[in-house]
């Protein structure tokens, strides 16, 4: 029954990547891919590190492997870097690997810390 979650949270996270597609315009760099990459690291570090009792498994397995997962694209990228090479277009293709590189784990880390500091709040007293 897992998959029809999975299924589900992929086709909103296609549907939003698609849409991201749309509203960002590749320039130097291709952006919307760039944009969602780093988003998607961002919130997958928020949902994996947050500490939500009220979150059923299937919802997380939805927005995490579905929606996250298709909301995402590495193989965009793979060819999005060799097409910049193609071009010899060499420094964009290693400043677009080193944003995406970098920035992902970057903002995984700040994903966990703003899910460390969300949990830190929520076990304050008075917060029940």
């Amino acid at each position: 029954m897992s998959y029809i979650f999975v299924g589900l949270g992929g086709l909103m996270g296609a549907l939003c990547r698609y849409l991201t597609s749309i509203v960002i315009n590749d320039s130097y760099l291709p952006l919307s891919t760039l944009a969602v990459n780093l988003l998607g690291c961002y919130l997958l570090g928020i949902l994996t590190f947050l500490q939500v009792r009220s979150l059923n498994s299937r919802l997380r397995l939805a927005l995490s492997t579905g929606f996250l997962g298709s909301y995402t694209t590495f193989s965009t990228f793979s060819i999005e870097v060799l097409y910049l090479i193609n071009q010899s277009r060499y420094l964009a293709a290693a400043l677009y690997v080193f944003i995406s590189i970098i920035g992902g784990l970057l903002l995984a880390l700040l994903g966990m810390l703003t899910a460390d500091r969300i949990n830190i709040l929520k076990s304050l007293p008075g917060d029940e």
